[in-house]
């Protein structure tokens, strides 16, 4: 980190350590997560598309819905690819799937 004088720091390194740690404390939480639950799968949009085969428009309204009404837990890590809880995610669909009756 550059210091302006001995006791001051930039206000742009302040802000690049504070998204180093955050970056962090999300892959933490990531690996906190997966140790609670034993084995916790987290799987993109497209590869439950694919799962389902369906497409990932289509797929994408379901999440939408499950996320919406809390029944499908999500993760970012890093800031990348939105990851969805595979055990979530066939929960929800099997209780919105019409039973025939």
């Amino acid at each position: 980190m550059k210091t302006l004088a001995p006791t001051y720091i930039s206000a742009e390194d302040v802000l690049a350590e504070l998204q180093k740690i955050t970056l962090k404390l999300e892959a933490m939480e990531l690996s906190h997560k997966d140790s609670e639950a034993g084995n916790v799968v987290w799987a993109s949009q497209a590869t439950l598309a694919k799962r389902f085969d369906m497409s990932k428009s289509n797929m994408c309204r379901l999440l939408i819905g499950g996320v919406t009404n809390k029944k499908i837990r999500t993760c970012q890590p890093n800031g990348g690819v939105r990851k969805y809880n595979v055990t979530d995610v066939d929960a929800y669909l099997l209780s919105i799937t019409p039973t025939g009756n």
